[in-house]
């Protein structure tokens, strides 16, 4: 059911409580409610479409959920335990910086994107939203997130922690086409205003404790409205955000809270976008929530797992996921509790899937820049895996030796586990690698002795199955490509003049190569491009995509033939030459008029006109191309014609259309040629004139 504007179903995280260590219940208060289980199946079915979700799921996790309550007017809600964490923070998580301090309010992770999270440090007043009451305040302020005592200045150490808990959510939410930034976008980049709104999103602000919201009694580590991000600015909803205290979260500073506040963020925003709570029942004997209502994972140290949407707090490994692990339900309890969503898939219905960024096939991969890649070099590579079924291809270019790649995942919280495969080019796998099981990352190192194309597949995967490990559901994020490989020897170009001796009599002289001596170490020679370096005289067809093409050579000279060769693997040499000395006089650089052929040309029985074909020529014989030729015409009529000469020297001249009966005669006299670099003297004419006659 799609949610309508104003219909929200209010959600409290657990507060992750470092000092404590029991398991606290939530304190009543008179806005708390009554619990929905205990409600009539109208009752639900009215407070689900006050929600806008829809009904039967909802009705399956109330049913069963110990958290949801029924307010006054029959809104529904969650009411959260606050759980504890046993024992010392084991997280391996190191924090670092990706960018100067002096940017940390200007971070984002998919600029321009029509999708915002906004996550709010700064603090701000909160009023005329739909978390305002008479009971919390018509206008509340949540504080800036502070660590040190002094609210409103933000040190380098908070800077930091900012930096890191940003980086944290903006790889759980990677896969999405949404912006995770911590620079204010503006209320009118927040708020759907209407149906044709284009751009909108949810702010979440970080601080303050959850009493501000919640009012007494309350221990809650976030608060969120299922759904709200999509909801449009009507009366009562103005720019509602989601909620983070770092107060109930840890100890001040700590990396446990860092990483719990970056959890939090996830987590309730992870409702406003639709998503229940990730249970369990039954409950696993010794879980750290004793209800159920948040499955808080399996496994230990580096490979431990949570969902998200469950308590992650402990776990070094956090996805979306599906409901794969055992007793998964949405809701917990003795019954059977609400079947789990997909969660990325609900995701997707408010925020866009990204563009897949490579391809999915080897025909489809994208090209390697050179050799070395890195991170922070001029040759970076990067992407992500954004669903499930996404794979990403590379090819390259590499000569013998060895090959060695690496696949760099977030260091913070990277929910993607990468695993490398190397294949040569006509698909055989070389190598895969999915690196050890407390690296998430992954890297390939093969010797080649072969010259040619391979291909680098890059995939999420999982260590096991979700019961008692993760698959690949949620191994989604962004990753680098890092690495170097021996330069590839291509083609190369053998280009054999095989008739140099004949070449005794001048010109013209036909010459004749060879290219088949040419190579490609590891591929074969596919195609052959000849340049005759033929520029001098009136030369033309100066090229062949022959193995073993001929060139006939009409002016004496050295002439420096060139030729390029490309291979199977769609290598192109660099051209190869070879020096071709033609024999021979020089002679002047003159036009000529090689012949002159006037006919008859019949229009009509009764009609006909004479016309003219002058070839002109230099001195070696070749075509005159595109040369100006003169004519003078005596006899029957008398006159002056100019025409240019084709690409094959040819020029003609039409007289006028007469009577075949008529006595007619003409003279066509060539008195002058001029071309560029051409002279022209009339003495070294084949033929001057021709003259045509008609005598019926």
């Amino acid at each position: 059911m799609k949610l309508t504007p104003a219909r929200f179903l209010l959600l409290f995280w657990t507060a992750l409580l470092s000092a404590a260590t029991s398991t606290p219940g939530f304190v009543s208060s008179p806005e708390h409610g009554r619990p929905a289980r205990l409600a009539s199946d109208t009752e639900l079915g009215l407070a689900a479409d006050l929600a806008g979700v829809e009904p039967g799921q909802f009705k399956r996790v109330a049913s069963t959920s110990r958290s949801i309550h029924l307010g006054q007017k029959g809104h529904p809600f969650f009411v959260c335990d606050a759980l504890a964490q046993v024992g010392p923070d084991t997280s391996s998580y190191v924090v670092s910086t990706p960018y100067p301090l002096t940017q940390t309010f200007l971070l984002h992770s998919r600029p321009g994107a029509a999708r915002v999270i906004y996550l709010d440090f700064k603090g701000r007043t909160v009023t005329g939203t739909s978390w305002n009451n008479a009971t919390v305040g018509m206008s509340f302020v949540i504080p800036p997130y502070d660590v040190d005592g002094v609210p409103g200045t933000f040190s380098n150490a908070e800077k930091t922690n900012i930096q890191d808990i940003w980086r944290r959510v903006a790889e759980e939410y990677s896969p999405f086409d949404v912006d995770v930034t911590t620079e204010d976008p503006t209320v009118a980049n927040i708020c759907r205003t209407d149906g044709a709104d284009t751009k909108w999103g949810i702010r979440c602000l970080i601080g303050g404790t959850c009493t501000t919201v919640l009012g007494v009694g309350s221990a809650a580590g976030g608060v969120a409205h299922i759904g709200s991000f999509s909801a449009y600015n009507v009366a009562g909803i103005n720019d509602a955000p989601c909620f983070a205290f770092p107060a109930q979260l840890g100890a001040a500073g700590t990396a446990a809270q860092t990483f719990a506040i970056g959890e939090c963020i996830s987590h309730e925003v992870g409702h406003t976008v639709g998503l229940y709570h990730a249970s369990v029942n039954p409950v696993p004997v010794g879980a750290r929530d004793p209800s159920g209502e948040y499955y808080c994972g399996h496994g230990t140290g580096a490979n431990s797992w949570a969902p998200i949407m469950g308590g992650s707090y402990w776990s070094t490994i956090t996805q979306w996921s599906k409901g794969e692990y055992t007793g998964a339900r949405h809701g917990a309890g003795t019954g059977a509790g609400g079947a789990f969503q997909d969660e990325t898939a609900v995701i997707a219905t408010y925020l866009p899937l990204i563009a897949d960024d490579h391809g999915d096939t080897s025909a489809a991969a994208s090209w390697f820049p050179n050799s070395p890649l890195s991170v922070n070099g001029a040759n970076k590579v990067g992407g992500v895996i954004g669903t499930q079924a996404d794979v990403d291809y590379f090819k390259f270019r590499a000569g013998p030796g060895t090959i060695m790649l690496q696949g760099i995942v977030s260091t913070a919280s990277p929910d993607l586990k990468l695993s490398l495969s190397l294949y040569d080019s006509v698909g055989t796998l070389l190598q895969t690698n999915i690196g050890a099981t407390t690296d998430m990352g992954a890297a390939i190192t093969k010797a080649i002795t072969a010259s040619g194309f391979y291909y680098l597949k890059v995939e999420g995967v999982g260590m096991g199955l979700p019961t008692n490990s993760y698959n690949d559901y949620g191994s989604l994020g962004r990753y680098a490509v890092t690495g170097s490989w021996p330069t590839y020897v291509g083609a190369g170009a053998v280009p054999l003049w095989t008739n140099a001796a004949a070449n005794i009599n001048g010109v013209p002289f036909t010459a004749t190569f060879d290219g088949t001596s040419s190579t490609s170490p590891g591929a074969t020679i596919t195609s052959y491009l000849w340049d005759f370096g033929d520029t001098k005289g009136l030369a033309v067809n100066n090229s062949s995509t022959l193995a073993q093409p001929a060139h006939t050579y009409y002016v004496p000279g050295d002439y420096l033939v060139s030729l390029k060769v490309s291979d199977s693997t769609g290598s192109t040499s660099v051209p190869s030459t070879v020096l071709v000395h033609v024999s021979g006089a020089i002679v002047p650089p003159r036009l000529k008029v090689n012949t002159m052929t006037a006919t008859w040309q019949n229009v009509t029985n009764v009609e006909n006109y004479a016309t003219v074909a002058i070839r002109c020529v230099d001195l070696y014989g070749l075509p005159a191309r595109y040369a100006s030729v003169y004519i003078n015409v005596t006899g029957t009529l008398n006159g002056k014609a100019a025409a240019r000469s084709d690409i094959n020297g040819m020029v003609y001249i039409s007289m006028p259309k007469q009577r075949k009966t008529a006595s007619l005669s003409y003279t066509f006299t060539v008195s002058n040629m001029t071309l560029t670099g051409f002279g022209y003297t009339g003495t070294d004419n084949d033929v001057n004139s021709v003259t045509i006659t008609q005598n019926p």
